[in-house]
């Protein structure tokens, strides 16, 4: 008899008995069950394995489209704001580019005047579009505003208005944000709100009110939807960093960009701020010339910051004043007080304020510098605190060779990898420091070695530099212009010899 099925074939024998086929059968049919059971179950274990495997791979190939979607989307959406940035940048760009190519036919003084024409529409351009933009764009331009060392005198002039002028976004949207952020009407936390701004920038707005207790306070409140906007605007810029870098060959636009981007995200989240402040009020608590506000904590969150406020006039405001008054020695006390405050924090500390403006800066009534907005803060590790007293001290001593090798460590790179750029700018350097050491500042006129300096830079650009030297040379320029333009009666060598004594 034969018998036949899909899977296996069994031959019985007539002559074995009924029982034995029996027997046999079933044990050929237990051995087949195993057979398949074990087989299946690793079957079943390998596709499990398998399902797995594709199953995990599936969901991260989801998460990523769906993230590309989101960002395919948030692209769609931004379309028009980044086609404007990079649309602007590229005619900026092209605009130099066919001067290149001009020039050569002109004579240098024709291309000379034509250069400054097109640097005077570019920065009109340029101060169109923040204006119009707000968000990135915008603290990119007061960035730059700051650092007269990035950018020729037109940009600067025309920039420098960003800290002024910026449109004021509408009370109720405002409002509206406070209400959200502490879960519950105004009119609960405070007794009085004003619903015109004390200021307006690029990422917050600032207003007046008084808490039910009586105490004035400044409520810092983040622009709704800017977290958005800044990641659109950075996105652009980095889009068209390497045509700036090829275009701006003496500087290094990608390092800047970072650490424009670092600042700008740090400054998003004010809970770091409120921490910066606490820190700052410990580490300059014993000064009585320098006021930093008090914090109300329980009315802090990520996008609200509610301190003390402090009734002063702008700085700039208050040395113009000082000057027409010819009051130079309060003129030369406040910024006295403002260039130690920097000492103290960059030597001292290790940590200093990266973002001065002429409106994070008042002075009061009884002539004390008040220090706002602590948003972008740099700290410095031992090693660079102490690389940055041993080069202030090289500086002091006029020790080239200790300075140049002091550059060097801290990654300072030029072009072509030749110290010597390093050593006339050490050189260069060193001779403004001299005159800036006299005893009256007030005779100051660095434009002779600024010029060298950025010949120098042209000539072999220093294409790398360390991060924090970034928002350090923005503090640096600005105290240097300030002290260039008001020109007070102080001896710099008193104020920050002090300094790098302990230090050593």
């Amino acid at each position: 008899m034969n018998q036949t099925t899909n899977t296996i074939s069994v031959d019985i024998d007539a002559n074995v008995p009924p029982t034995a086929n029996t027997s046999q059968i079933i044990q050929t049919l237990l051995k087949f069950v195993q057979n398949i059971m074990r087989n299946g179950l690793k079957l079943f274990a390998d596709a499990h394995r398998d399902y797995s495997i594709v199953s995990h791979q599936s969901q991260a190939l989801y998460r990523e489209a769906s993230q590309q979607f989101e960002h395919f989307q948030a692209t769609i959406k931004a379309t028009p704001r980044f086609k404007k940035i990079v649309g602007t940048s590229l005619k900026m760009i092209a605009s130099y580019r066919t001067h290149e190519v001009k020039a050569r036919y002109v004579s240098e003084e024709t291309a000379e005047l034509q250069l400054q024409e097109i640097h005077e529409l570019n920065a009109r351009r340029l101060y169109d579009l923040c204006i119009e933009l707000r968000g990135g764009i915008l603290k990119l331009g007061q960035f730059i505003s700051c650092r007269m060392d990035l950018l020729p005198t037109p940009y600067i002039e025309a920039l420098s208005q960003l800290q002024d002028k910026v449109p004021s976004i509408p009370a109720d949207v405002i409002i509206a944000r406070i209400e959200e952020e502490l879960g519950q009407p105004l009119e609960s936390v405070f007794k009085s709100f004003d619903r015109e701004p004390l200021a307006a920038a690029s990422l917050a707005q600032v207003h007046k009110a008084v808490l039910h207790n009586g105490k004035e306070v400044a409520v810092k409140v983040r622009v709704p939807g800017i977290e958005d906007i800044i990641h659109i605007d950075l996105t652009a810029a980095k889009s068209v960093s390497w045509l700036l870098k090829d275009m701006l060959r003496q500087f290094d636009v990608p390092t800047i960009i970072d650490e424009l981007k670092r600042s700008v995200t740090e400054e998003l989240d004010y809970r770091i701020e409120a921490t910066n402040m606490e820190t700052f009020r410990q580490q300059h608590g014993h000064r009585t010339d320098i006021i930093i506000p008090t914090i109300e904590k329980a009315l802090c969150t990520e996008k609200l910051l509610v301190m003390e406020l402090i009734d002063g006039v702008k700085l700039t405001d208050f040395c113009t004043d000082a000057t027409e008054r010819d009051d130079l020695e309060a003129l030369g006390k406040v910024l006295g007080t403002l260039v130690d405050s920097f000492c103290s924090q960059i030597i001292e500390h290790g940590s200093f304020h990266a973002d001065p403006h002429p409106g994070n800066f008042l002075v009061t009534n009884d002539n004390r510098l008040a220090i706002l907005d602590f948003g972008s803060v740099r700290s410095f590790d031992e090693s660079e605190r102490k690389a940055y007293s041993e080069l202030t001290t090289a500086i002091i001593m006029q020790d080239q060779n200790k300075m140049v090798e002091l550059l060097k460590a801290m990654h300072f790179k030029t072009a072509n990898g030749n110290p010597d750029t390093l050593f006339q700018f050490a050189d260069v350097f060193l001779g403004l420091f001299r005159e800036s050491m006299s005893a009256d500042i007030s005779t100051l006129d660095p434009k002779e070695q600024m010029s060298q300096l950025m010949t120098l830079v042209q000539q072999n650009p220093v294409v790398e530099i360390p991060g924090n030297f970034v928002m350090l040379g923005r503090v640096f320029s600005y105290l240097g212009g300030l002290l260039y333009f008001y020109k007070p009666q102080i001896n710099l060598f008193d104020v920050i010899s002090p300094y790098v004594v302990r230090a050593a």
